[in-house]
C-alpha cells in the first residue's frame, strides 16, 4: 500500500477522495497490465463504492481477443486483478475507515467498459427509488431463467446513472457441486456468458428505467452465494 497516498487521503473531502481513488487505480492498472484506461471514475453511495472504467483493454488482451481466446483474457484479468484489488484494500480502509467485506467487477470486451463494486456493507442498503419494485420482479425473472429465484433482492442506486442489485441465494445443487469439486472457474465463465445474454436480449429494463441501457455488469461471489448486477444507464458524463 502506498503510504503516503493512504494519509493525504484521509485529509480529504469525499468528492476530492473519490477522485484520487480513480487515479489511484488507474495508476495500479496500468503498472500491472501495461496500459491504463483513458477513462475512470469512482463513485460512493450507500456504503458502495462504484469504479467505472472505460478503454481498459491491454496490448496482450487485444492479441488474445484477435485469435478470438476470450476467455483466456477474462481469465488472465481476473487473477491480474486479484492482486491490483488487493493492492486497493489497504487505500480504501484509511481513506473511508471501513473495512472492505467483498469486491465484485466485471468487463465487456465489446464496449470496452468494466466496473469494479466494493462493499463496505453486507447486505447492501435497500434504498427505495422510482421503479425499484418492478426492477426486483424482471431480475427474479430473468434470475430463474438461467439459475434460480434469489432468496433475496435488494439495490441502491448510486446516483442517475448507476444503479446495483443484490441477488442472494441463486446457486442450484449442481452448481454447489461443481464448485466443491473445483469447477469454479468454467462456472463462472458460463454464468456470465448466459446471464448477460438473457438479461441483454430478454430483459424489459428500458421500460422501467424509462432510459436506455448502455451496459449490465454481472459478477458473483459463489462462496457465499451472492451475485451483484450494476446497470449503467445512457453515458455517465464527467
Amino acid at each position: 500500500m502506498n503510504e503516503l497516498f493512504s494519509v493525504r487521503c484521509c485529509l480529504l473531502g469525499v468528492d476530492e477522495s473519490l477522485k484520487q481513488v480513480a487515479s489511484y487505480f488507474s495508476r495500479l492498472h496500468r503498472e500491472m497490465f501495461g496500459r491504463g484506461p483513458s477513462h475512470c471514475q469512482a463513485f460512493l453511495e450507500h456504503q458502495v463504492l462504484v469504479i467505472q472504467v472505460t478503454n481498459f483493454i491491454s496490448s496482450l488482451e487485444e492479441v488474445l481477443l484477435d485469435q478470438g481466446q476470450m476467455d483466456i483474457a477474462a481469465e488472465s484479468r481476473m487473477k491480474i486483478l486479484q492482486s491490483l484489488i488487493s493492492e486497493m484494500k489497504g487505500v480504501l480502509r484509511v481513506l473511508f475507515q471501513s473495512d472492505v467485506l467483498e469486491v465484485y467487477h466485471d468487463w465487456s470486451y465489446e464496449n470496452g467498459t468494466g466496473i469494479v463494486i466494493v462493499l463496505f456493507q453486507l447486505p447492501i442498503e435497500n434504498v427505495n427509488f422510482l421503479g425499484k419494485e418492478k426492477l426486483h420482479q424482471e431480475v427474479a425473472r430473468l434470475s430463474a431463467l438461467t439459475e434460480r429465484t434469489p432468496a433475496k433482492i435488494l439495490s441502491v442506486k448510486i446516483n442517475a446513472h448507476l444503479i446495483v442489485v443484490e441477488r442472494d441465494g441463486i446457486l442450484i445443487p449442481l452448481e454447489k457441486a461443481m464448485i466443491q469439486k473445483g469447477y469454479a472457474t468454467p462456472l463462472r465463465t458460463t454464468k456470465a456468458e448466459l446471464e448477460k445474454k438473457y438479461f441483454h436480449r430478454d430483459g424489459h429494463f428500458h421500460e422501467i428505467f424509462q432510459e436506455s441501457v448502455q451496459d449490465i455488469f454481472i459478477d458473483w461471489n459463489l462462496q457465499t452465494d451472492r451475485s451483484l448486477v450494476c446497470f449503467v444507464l445512457n453515458t455517465v458524463k464527467g
